[in-house]
């Protein structure tokens, strides 16, 4: 969305902050492009919890190779 004018995003820039209340999870990991992708640094508490679903739920080929 960076690229976009906020008129054409759907985002924060829009819509404003969003009440805590209203977040329902954490983003663990990034997905922008085949080479542009990778595991969201959480706090060290968060990647603790995070590690065992990374491991084997996050299979980063099957997203190059669907991107392809």
């Amino acid at each position: 969305n960076e690229d976009l004018p906020p008129k054409e995003a759907k985002d924060s820039r829009t819509f404003g902050p969003l009440p805590l209340t209203s977040i329902l999870g954490r983003v663990i990991y990034y997905h922008r492009s085949p080479t542009d992708h990778g595991i969201v640094q959480n706090s060290e508490e968060a990647m603790s919890i995070d590690e065992p679903v990374l491991e084997c739920e996050v299979d980063p080929e099957a997203f190059h190779s669907s991107s392809e």
